[in-house]
Protein backbone atom coordinates (compact mmCIF):
# COMPACT_ATOMS: atom_id res chain seq x y z
CA UNK A 1 0.00 0.00 0.00
CA UNK A 2 1.38 3.81 -1.55
CA UNK A 3 0.50 6.39 1.11
CA UNK A 4 1.88 9.95 0.08
CA UNK A 5 1.85 13.10 2.42
CA UNK A 6 2.57 16.39 1.48
CA UNK A 7 3.34 19.25 3.74
CA UNK A 8 5.66 22.34 3.52
CA UNK A 9 6.99 22.15 6.90
CA UNK A 10 9.99 19.29 6.88
CA UNK A 11 9.99 18.25 10.05
CA UNK A 12 6.05 17.80 10.20
CA UNK A 13 6.22 15.60 7.47
CA UNK A 14 9.33 13.54 8.91
CA UNK A 15 7.48 13.40 12.15
CA UNK A 16 4.22 11.78 9.84
CA UNK A 17 6.23 9.30 8.01
CA UNK A 18 8.13 8.15 11.49
CA UNK A 19 4.62 7.55 13.10
CA UNK A 20 3.12 5.30 9.79
CA UNK A 21 6.63 3.48 10.02
CA UNK A 22 6.33 3.21 13.74
CA UNK A 23 2.86 2.10 13.45
CA UNK A 24 3.31 -0.83 10.28
CA UNK A 25 6.67 -1.69 11.25
CA UNK A 26 5.58 -5.15 12.93
CA UNK A 27 2.69 -5.68 10.40
CA UNK A 28 2.36 -7.89 7.70
CA UNK A 29 0.98 -5.20 5.54
CA UNK A 30 4.07 -3.65 3.13
CA UNK A 31 3.30 0.37 3.48
CA UNK A 32 5.40 3.14 1.07
CA UNK A 33 5.40 6.26 2.19
CA UNK A 34 6.56 8.89 -0.32
CA UNK A 35 6.70 12.86 1.47
CA UNK A 36 6.22 16.14 -0.97
CA UNK A 37 7.00 19.73 0.15
CA UNK A 38 4.15 21.44 -1.94
CA UNK A 39 1.19 20.25 -3.91
CA UNK A 40 2.37 21.44 -7.15
CA UNK A 41 4.97 18.63 -6.98
CA UNK A 42 3.04 15.99 -5.84
CA UNK A 43 0.53 16.94 -8.01
CA UNK A 44 2.89 16.36 -11.02
CA UNK A 45 3.72 12.94 -9.74
CA UNK A 46 0.29 12.16 -10.14
CA UNK A 47 -0.38 13.23 -13.34
CA UNK A 48 2.87 11.56 -14.66
CA UNK A 49 1.15 8.21 -13.35
CA UNK A 50 4.30 7.52 -11.70
CA UNK A 51 2.86 6.54 -8.93
CA UNK A 52 -0.23 5.42 -7.67
CA UNK A 53 -1.28 6.28 -3.88
CA UNK A 54 -4.35 4.70 -1.90
CA UNK A 55 -3.86 7.41 1.30
CA UNK A 56 -3.20 10.83 1.05
CA UNK A 57 -2.22 12.54 3.91
CA UNK A 58 -2.58 16.94 2.93
CA UNK A 59 -1.74 19.87 5.23
CA UNK A 60 -4.94 22.13 4.11
CA UNK A 61 -2.43 25.14 4.32
CA UNK A 62 0.34 25.54 1.83
CA UNK A 63 1.81 28.29 -0.16
CA UNK A 64 0.27 28.21 -3.64
CA UNK A 65 -2.03 25.56 -4.44
CA UNK A 66 -3.66 24.39 -1.12
CA UNK A 67 -4.44 20.99 0.06
CA UNK A 68 -7.64 21.64 -0.51
CA UNK A 69 -7.58 22.12 -3.77
CA UNK A 70 -5.02 19.30 -4.39
CA UNK A 71 -7.60 17.14 -2.96
CA UNK A 72 -10.16 18.23 -5.90
CA UNK A 73 -7.18 17.33 -8.38
CA UNK A 74 -7.10 13.77 -6.65
CA UNK A 75 -10.58 13.30 -6.28
CA UNK A 76 -11.22 14.01 -10.37
CA UNK A 77 -8.63 11.57 -10.93
CA UNK A 78 -9.23 8.70 -8.00
CA UNK A 79 -12.67 8.60 -6.55
CA UNK A 80 -11.44 5.98 -4.23
CA UNK A 81 -8.57 7.31 -2.77
CA UNK A 82 -8.35 7.98 1.02
CA UNK A 83 -7.72 11.38 1.59
CA UNK A 84 -6.61 12.90 5.31
CA UNK A 85 -6.45 16.16 6.12
CA UNK A 86 -4.00 18.21 8.43
CA UNK A 87 -4.70 21.57 9.82
CA UNK A 88 -4.51 24.09 12.37
CA UNK A 89 -7.60 25.77 12.12
CA UNK A 90 -10.95 23.76 13.25
CA UNK A 91 -13.38 26.11 10.82
CA UNK A 92 -10.91 24.50 7.64
CA UNK A 93 -12.82 21.17 8.52
CA UNK A 94 -16.52 21.50 7.57
CA UNK A 95 -14.86 22.23 3.54
CA UNK A 96 -12.48 18.61 4.15
CA UNK A 97 -15.86 16.69 3.83
CA UNK A 98 -16.53 18.61 0.35
CA UNK A 99 -13.88 16.74 -1.31
CA UNK A 100 -15.44 13.31 0.38
CA UNK A 101 -12.42 12.95 3.19
CA UNK A 102 -11.95 10.55 5.61
CA UNK A 103 -10.45 12.50 8.54
CA UNK A 104 -8.70 15.06 9.72
CA UNK A 105 -6.24 15.38 12.28
CA UNK A 106 -5.85 19.21 13.88
CA UNK A 107 -2.04 20.01 15.03
CA UNK A 108 -0.05 19.53 16.58
CA UNK A 109 -0.45 16.10 15.76
CA UNK A 110 -1.24 13.36 18.22
CA UNK A 111 1.17 10.18 17.50
CA UNK A 112 -1.94 8.06 19.49
CA UNK A 113 -4.67 10.08 17.28
CA UNK A 114 -2.57 9.71 13.83
CA UNK A 115 -1.91 5.93 14.22
CA UNK A 116 -5.50 5.31 15.23
CA UNK A 117 -6.47 7.48 11.95
CA UNK A 118 -4.26 5.85 9.89
CA UNK A 119 -4.92 2.35 11.01
CA UNK A 120 -8.75 3.05 10.05
CA UNK A 121 -7.28 3.92 6.95
CA UNK A 122 -5.52 0.94 5.94
CA UNK A 123 -8.37 -1.38 7.08
CA UNK A 124 -10.84 0.62 5.13
CA UNK A 125 -8.85 -0.21 1.97
CA UNK A 126 -8.17 -3.68 2.00
CA UNK A 127 -11.84 -3.76 3.02
CA UNK A 128 -12.94 -1.83 -0.18
CA UNK A 129 -10.68 -3.41 -2.35
CA UNK A 130 -11.75 -6.37 -1.44
CA UNK A 131 -13.75 -8.73 -4.29
CA UNK A 132 -17.67 -10.01 -4.29
CA UNK A 133 -17.54 -13.05 -6.00
CA UNK A 134 -20.81 -14.68 -7.78
CA UNK A 135 -22.00 -17.00 -10.50
CA UNK A 136 -25.36 -16.28 -13.14
CA UNK A 137 -25.79 -18.34 -15.98
CA UNK A 138 -22.50 -20.17 -15.44
CA UNK A 139 -20.56 -16.97 -15.76
CA UNK A 140 -18.41 -15.45 -13.37
CA UNK A 141 -17.98 -12.46 -11.76
CA UNK A 142 -16.32 -10.35 -9.18
CA UNK A 143 -17.03 -7.04 -8.35
CA UNK A 144 -15.40 -4.60 -6.19
CA UNK A 145 -17.04 -3.82 -2.93
CA UNK A 146 -16.41 0.01 -3.10
CA UNK A 147 -18.58 -0.09 -6.49
CA UNK A 148 -21.64 -1.50 -4.82
CA UNK A 149 -24.63 0.64 -3.38
CA UNK A 150 -26.91 -1.91 -1.93
CA UNK A 151 -28.05 -5.33 -2.40
CA UNK A 152 -31.74 -6.45 -3.05
CA UNK A 153 -33.22 -9.86 -1.73
CA UNK A 154 -35.97 -10.82 -4.77
CA UNK A 155 -37.55 -14.35 -4.44
CA UNK A 156 -34.26 -16.46 -4.70
CA UNK A 157 -32.46 -13.62 -6.84
CA UNK A 158 -30.09 -11.22 -4.96
CA UNK A 159 -29.37 -8.10 -6.92
CA UNK A 160 -26.54 -6.20 -7.08
CA UNK A 161 -26.70 -2.43 -7.82
CA UNK A 162 -23.95 -0.32 -8.36
CA UNK A 163 -24.03 3.20 -10.22
CA UNK A 164 -24.70 2.19 -13.62
CA UNK A 165 -25.28 -1.09 -13.59
CA UNK A 166 -27.05 -3.94 -12.38
CA UNK A 167 -26.15 -7.47 -11.94
CA UNK A 168 -28.26 -10.80 -10.09
CA UNK A 169 -27.81 -14.22 -9.02
CA UNK A 170 -29.59 -16.68 -7.10
CA UNK A 171 -28.61 -16.91 -3.70
CA UNK A 172 -30.28 -15.77 -0.34
CA UNK A 173 -29.79 -13.06 2.12
CA UNK A 174 -28.55 -14.99 4.78
CA UNK A 175 -25.87 -16.32 2.63
CA UNK A 176 -24.72 -13.37 1.24
CA UNK A 177 -24.35 -11.58 4.73
CA UNK A 178 -22.03 -14.35 5.50
CA UNK A 179 -19.49 -13.41 3.01
CA UNK A 180 -20.13 -9.27 3.50
CA UNK A 181 -17.55 -7.12 5.43
CA UNK A 182 -20.79 -5.99 7.76
CA UNK A 183 -18.54 -3.01 9.26
CA UNK A 184 -19.49 -1.46 5.36
CA UNK A 185 -22.63 -3.28 4.95
CA UNK A 186 -25.91 -3.20 6.88
CA UNK A 187 -29.10 -4.62 6.70
CA UNK A 188 -31.91 -1.95 6.26
CA UNK A 189 -34.99 -4.35 5.44
CA UNK A 190 -35.34 -8.15 5.25
CA UNK A 191 -34.89 -7.59 1.56
CA UNK A 192 -31.97 -5.05 1.37
CA UNK A 193 -28.29 -4.43 2.75
CA UNK A 194 -26.93 -1.20 1.83
CA UNK A 195 -23.27 0.31 1.53
CA UNK A 196 -22.51 2.43 4.35
CA UNK A 197 -19.80 5.00 2.43
CA UNK A 198 -22.97 5.52 -0.01
CA UNK A 199 -25.59 6.87 2.54
CA UNK A 200 -26.38 10.65 2.27
CA UNK A 201 -29.40 11.25 4.49
CA UNK A 202 -31.57 9.47 6.69
CA UNK A 203 -35.08 10.21 6.57
CA UNK A 204 -36.96 7.58 9.45
CA UNK A 205 -37.94 5.33 6.80
CA UNK A 206 -35.87 5.01 4.19
CA UNK A 207 -32.39 6.09 3.55
CA UNK A 208 -31.00 8.30 0.46
CA UNK A 209 -27.71 6.83 -1.04
CA UNK A 210 -25.01 8.91 -3.75
CA UNK A 211 -27.45 9.88 -7.01
CA UNK A 212 -30.55 10.25 -5.48
CA UNK A 213 -31.15 6.59 -4.33
CA UNK A 214 -34.04 5.84 -1.83
CA UNK A 215 -33.84 2.31 0.02
CA UNK A 216 -36.37 1.40 2.92
CA UNK A 217 -35.48 1.07 6.37
CA UNK A 218 -38.32 -0.75 8.03
CA UNK A 219 -39.60 -0.93 11.89
CA UNK A 220 -37.98 -4.28 12.48
CA UNK A 221 -34.54 -3.35 11.50
CA UNK A 222 -34.51 0.81 12.18
CA UNK A 223 -32.75 0.46 16.13
CA UNK A 224 -29.97 -2.17 14.73
CA UNK A 225 -29.80 0.53 11.76
CA UNK A 226 -29.12 3.58 13.44
CA UNK A 227 -26.82 1.55 16.26
CA UNK A 228 -24.37 0.51 13.36
CA UNK A 229 -24.46 3.45 11.07
CA UNK A 230 -24.05 5.57 14.65
CA UNK A 231 -20.82 3.26 15.07
CA UNK A 232 -19.92 3.24 11.39
CA UNK A 233 -19.95 7.27 11.35
CA UNK A 234 -17.96 7.76 14.90
CA UNK A 235 -15.06 5.34 14.09
CA UNK A 236 -14.51 8.09 10.97
CA UNK A 237 -14.16 10.60 13.31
Amino acid sequence: MKIAICDDEMKELGEIEDIIYSCFNKESQRIECDGFLSSEELLEVITRGDRKYQIYILDIEMPGMSGLELAEQIRQRDRKAVIIFETSHKELMQKAFDVLAFHFILKPIDKLQMSRILQKAVEHVNSTNALFHFQFSKKKYSIAYQDILYFESYRRLIRIYLIDKQYEYYGTMADLKSRLNMSVFVQTHVAFVVNMEYIETYQGDYVCLKGGISVPVSKGYSKYFNQTYRDFVLTRM
